[in-house]
Formats: C-alpha cells, sequence, structure tokens
C-alpha cells in the first residue's frame, strides 16, 4: 500500500487542477456527501480511499489531504 500512496501523492503533486485529477481513471475521483461534503476521494487501493479537499491558493487550487480511511 505505501507504494501505491506514494504514486497517488505525486499524481496529486503533478495536478495543475481538479480536472487533471479527473482525467486519470485510476484515482476514481469522487464528491463526498453527507458530514463529508465539501471533500473528495481518490481510491488508493480496494480497500483505502485518501480524503481531499480542494483549496485556492495563491499558486491556484490545491488538494489538502485530510485523511487516509479504510472503507471496509
Amino acid at each position: 500500500m505505501t507504494r501505491a500512496y506514494r504514486r497517488k501523492i505525486q499524481i496529486l503533486a503533478a495536478a495543475r487542477d481538479e480536472q487533471d485529477l479527473r482525467r486519470v481513471k485510476s484515482l476514481h475521483l469522487e464528491r463526498l456527501q453527507g458530514n463529508r461534503s465539501g471533500t473528495s476521494s481518490i481510491r488508493i487501493t480496494k480497500q483505502f480511499r485518501l480524503v481531499i479537499r480542494f483549496e485556492t491558493g495563491e499558486d491556484g487550487r490545491i488538494a489538502v489531504v485530510i485523511e487516509l480511511v479504510d472503507y471496509h
């Protein structure tokens, strides 16, 4: 899982915006709802997802990592 986590973080760091992430289908980027409204998640493995929030900073739009979640 560590290798997959690193790979996803590299993809997040290289992305210019949310659309770049949406183009990478293997991320399975999705907006979350309910008590996680305002956040999104990407798939690390079949079991783990990385919860992120998009913010606008001085350098443009950035993804802030909130937590790593075990969905099972």
